[in-house]
């Protein structure tokens, strides 16, 4: 018998963790928005995150900061969806205005407008770690900057909305600063969703790169899990990669199997997709079916791989001879699907 998964986490487990909720983005009147003055508005909801792809939010029980895991697979040992980011108040937002003011933050690619919740504005702010502890003496509730890969899946479908914009936002925003065509300095246009070249008037536009990730079956039913060589020891995941320029989405599929595990696949289905920004990734979830059991590796990128059951994976999860993917990836998502329950995990405890 498969261990029973926590009540918490059956509603969520048809739609990635990132992938739950759609935002008014208002992108029609981005062209008009003024987001400093909605800075200096008391009425603004204001959210914060930061450099490493981190949110603000409250350290409440369960909920503590560490390291962040270059597997995806640390997370938050709280109930899912139960999470919220931290909103800056007043006092804490005039502080941040006098150490750095509105305009200054807003042209430097620091300050985003992420459309409205009803009659409520909202703004994204770039915040560093010296200004958190600023923020820190103006309120009581301990609060923590963490990546956004271990609490995706703690924080509620609106919440964690917010924080993928954002940090989609600061991760591109970071990574442009200089026209490709004539290197000219950027300036900031359209509420922070564009960048404009002043001398050849080149737009510039927050980009994502297409992926495809596959959770591969045999005519058994079991699932193909993968070991790259880049991973900790214990780590599997699915199959994933880039399309190549001019490729379909089927077609990367198929590529991306026969080059890492050597197979031929059939039956290949869209399932869902998840913004992912690491760097700037859109996953793009497929199934799959094999009609051969025998797979041919290419070591240079996975060196393991296994066919296992539904049974097989959760006691090698709960054995911890294997570490699954973390909770808000779509890798575990696809799992989930063909698990049929989420995957329970022996410790969730230790980000």
């Amino acid at each position: 018998m498969l261990p029973r998964p926590k009540a918490d986490r059956l509603e969520d487990m048809d739609t990635p963790a990132l992938s739950r909720f759609r935002l008014d983005l208002d992108t029609g009147c981005r062209q008009f928005v003024n987001v400093p003055s909605l800075l200096r508005e008391g009425a603004t909801e204001v959210v914060a995150v930061a450099d490493r792809r981190r949110v603000l939010l409250p350290l409440t029980k369960g909920v503590s900061a560490g390291p962040e895991m270059a597997a995806s697979r640390s997370h938050v040992d709280a109930p899912a969806g139960s999470g919220r980011l931290y909103r800056l108040g007043s006092a804490e937002r005039q502080m941040l205005g006098q150490i750095e003011s509105w305009d200054e933050r807003y042209q430097a690619g620091k300050a985003w407008y992420l459309g409205r919740d009803g009659a409520t504005s909202r703004v994204a702010l770039f915040v560093s770690d010296h200004e958190l502890a600023g923020i820190a003496e103006h309120t009581t509730t301990s609060l923590g900057l963490i990546p956004l890969r271990q609490v995706g899946a703690f924080l509620g479908g609106e919440d964690a909305a917010i924080a993928t914009h954002a940090v989609c936002l600061a991760v591109w925003h970071g990574d442009t600063s200089y026209c490709s065509r004539c290197a000219t300095p950027l300036s900031v246009a359209a509420s922070g969703w564009e960048l404009h070249c002043p001398e050849c008037s080149n737009i510039f536009y927050p980009r994502q790169d297409p992926s495809v990730i596959v959770a591969i079956r045999d005519d058994s039913d079991r699932l193909l899990l993968a070991h790259n060589t880049a991973w900790e020891s214990n780590f599997y995941s699915l199959i994933a990669g880039y399309l190549e320029v001019g490729e379909s989405l089927e077609a990367a599929v198929q590529r991306e199997i026969a080059e890492e595990v050597g197979l031929e696949v059939e039956e290949v289905r869209y399932l869902t997709s998840q913004p992912w920004p690491y760097p700037r990734s859109l996953m793009l979830g497929f199934f799959a079916r094999s009609h051969s059991p025998y797979f041919i590796l290419d070591e240079t990128e996975i060196d393991r791989a296994m066919w296992v059951t539904r049974t097989e994976f959760m006691q090698l999860v709960v054995g911890k001879e294997i570490s699954p993917p973390g909770p808000a990836t779509i890798a575990a998502n696809l799992i989930e699907r063909w698990l049929g329950q989420p995957i329970v995990r022996p410790e969730d405890r230790n980000l």
